[in-house]
């Protein structure tokens, strides 16, 4: 067996010794065929209950972004009715349980976190009442609507640098809607565009439910079935257009956002045509951690800022979605240094991709985010949202297991394999936040000499 050989196998082996296995989850339908995902966790009364629901801001109409994240703010709005004395979120949260709405480009979550000694099945009925009849009352629709404007502004492409790479990258298309909210649009939606799109969306063919914690089997089965008894009527959403991810090189310059500040913050994004379905993704999120996201033992910190003093802070990141990602690397640094820093950064990526990592730089990086896997889920609302992922994606159950597995057995030569086969580093579109860059001054005409 080869010295590199011998490396590999001690990590694996070092992986199957030292990290725990994922929790088992448990996986059934309701009568209405909404799939439903259960990890028991009997250490704390605590029950974490979350919605996943295709009804993002992909679904709001073109013309009217913010129609669903209206709609998800506002669920547990509702006008008193005889002798009620508080609202569906009164009752959700002034007993010491959290109920929260979260709206993102492709999903809207609904998430509860009960004490499971404290009456959980009323709780969940609460909810589930919404559900089957949003009402949207207009006072509260208002007061809510006003709230999100607020947080708005008029022209998003020049709210950062992250909200101008990502409309630029998703155009017009449907994911493109979330950074497309302004006062404006959200001001144009009413309280019936929101409980006609809760009617048309929050139906049983575009929901997941998954429970973690202090719940039985039994118990869990009767939760998810009161949730989805009476959801509204109606045929799962279609699947978005494909995103068109442009080959080739981005001829555009820089996006300029001028601030008033020392500081410049530089975002270097591009699409990938690869999800968690992917056989390459596994190499594709092992060197994302080495390039950028393993804090000082990455190679961007480790250039950036070690070895130049470019920076505090320099990082990567891979958000994926259903059929793509997005990689993205940010560095702030002072104003004067900009142009280096952002060479350094585009250097950096182009260098990763054409060699890949060493075999020493492997074997640290796997033995380092192998063991941090084994801390994944290690609370109930980390663990929810990595069970979520894999109802909502459509992933087999034993996907974190198999990951690791795959994460282990991978080789240098597999990394730089699969960077080179979907990282373009000449495909960055790249934004810059910061001051105005000075102008350079014409030289002077030489004077003629006296005579």
């Amino acid at each position: 067996m080869t010295v590199k050989q011998w490396m590999v196998a001690g990590v694996a082996a070092l992986w199957a010794a030292g990290a725990a296995a994922f929790p088992t989850i448990q996986h059934w339908q309701t009568a209405n065929g909404v799939p439903v995902y259960l990890v028991e966790r009997h250490g704390l009364p605590v029950i974490d209950l979350r919605l996943d629901v295709d009804a993002g801001e992909s679904r709001s109409p073109l013309d009217e972004p913010g129609v669903a994240s209206m709609t998800a703010y506002g669920l547990m709005d509702k006008e008193y009715d005889g002798n009620e004395l508080r609202s569906p979120l009164e009752i959700l949260t002034d007993t010491g349980n959290q109920y929260w709405a979260d709206i993102r480009r492709d999903r809207a979550t609904i998430n509860l976190r009960v004490v499971s000694t404290r009456s959980p099945m009323t709780m969940v009925s609460t909810v589930a009442k919404q559900l089957a009849d949003a009402k949207y009352p207009f006072e509260s629709f208002k007061y809510r609507r006003d709230a999100v404007i607020g947080q708005l502004t008029d022209d998003p492409a020049k709210a950062s640098a992250e909200d101008a790479l990502t409309m630029a990258l998703y155009g017009k298309h449907p994911l493109g809607n979330l950074d497309r909210r302004t006062p404006a649009t959200v001001k144009k939606v009413g309280n019936s565009d929101a409980r006609g799109f809760q009617r048309r969306y929050y139906v049983p063919g575009n929901l997941i439910i998954t429970l973690v914690g202090d719940v039985s089997r039994a118990d869990a089965e009767k939760m998810a079935e009161l949730l989805t008894a009476h959801l509204p009527k109606g045929e799962a959403a279609a699947p978005l257009p494909a995103l068109a991810i442009p080959p080739g090189p981005a001829d555009t310059a820089p996006i300029r956002l001028v601030r008033q500040k020392n500081q410049s913050t530089i975002e270097m994004a591009q699409l990938l045509d690869i999800d968690r379905q992917s056989p390459d993704m596994p190499a594709i999120m092992l060197g994302n951690y080495m390039l950028g996201s393993s804090g000082f033992q990455s190679r961007l910190m480790r250039e950036l800022r070690e070895k130049r003093g470019l920076t505090y802070n320099v990082n990567s990141s891979l958000g994926i979605l259903r059929g793509h990602s997005m990689l993205d690397i940010e560095i702030s640094t002072r104003s004067e240094q900009e142009q280096q820093a952002l060479q350094l950064l585009r250097d950096e990526v182009a260098r990763f991709t054409r060699e890949g990592p060493s075999d020493a730089e492997l074997t640290e990086a796997k033995d380092r985010y192998l063991r941090s896997m084994s801390f994944w889920g290690s609370t109930n609302e980390s663990l929810i949202g990595l069970v979520a992922n894999l109802g909502y994606y459509g992933l087999p159950l034993d996907y974190y297991d198999r990951l690791s597995e795959r994460i282990a057995a991978l080789t240098a030569a597999d990394i730089k394999t699969a960077w080179q086969r979907h990282v373009d580093p000449a495909r960055f579109l790249v934004a810059i936040e910061g001051p105005e860059p000075a102008k350079t001054e014409a030289p002077a005409a030489a004077q003629a000499s006296a005579p």
